[in-house]
């Protein structure tokens, strides 16, 4: 497992935690949603897409969280998710 990622909270809460949900893809073709304070999993699926879905629609709950989609090539893409301030 690679060293937690860094993301800095901006706008209305700089100094707020930051939530980070990972989704990853395994040896055996699942992918998983790994929540960053947690060791396990949160959930294993067959596809990227679902996993994705799944990660953004617990972010969605959040109030400062971003979803990191780990691909199989190794490639990062960030997508901030969750409820925005107002």
């Amino acid at each position: 497992m690679s060293a937690p990622l860094t993301i800095r909270a901006t706008g209305a809460n700089p100094c707020g935690p930051v939530h980070v949900i990972h989704v990853r893809s395994s040896s055996t073709g699942l992918w998983s949603v790994e929540p960053e304070d947690r060791e396990v999993p949160r959930s294993e699926h067959p596809t990227e897409t679902e996993a994705e879905r799944t990660a953004l629609r617990r972010a969605s709950a959040l109030d400062e969280c971003s979803v990191v989609i780990h691909d199989r090539y190794s490639r990062v893409r960030i997508v901030r998710a969750g409820r925005r301030r107002r």
